[in-house]
């Protein structure tokens, strides 16, 4: 909207309607925009999620093993 100010090292979800100045440091999103978490806490919840690179080669091994009794 206009005059609406999003300040630094912020998060704005896709598709949210900002109406309000959204100060540094904060995830927020929705219709309008609401705040949802502090940048930090974004962080560590992201980190806890993100997929390790052994993520690769559990599905190379899977594959593999399903291609053992699979018949195609």
């Amino acid at each position: 909207m206009p005059g609406v100010k999003i300040g630094n090292n912020v998060v704005v979800g896709a598709g949210s309607l900002v109406t309000k100045n959204i100060p540094d440091g904060e995830v927020c999103g929705g219709f309008p925009a609401k705040y949802l978490m502090s940048i930090e806490d974004y962080k560590l919840k992201m980190k806890k999620n993100e997929l390790g690179i052994n993520f690769v080669n559990y599905w190379k091994n899977k594959q593999k093993e399903l291609l053992k009794v699979l018949p195609y």
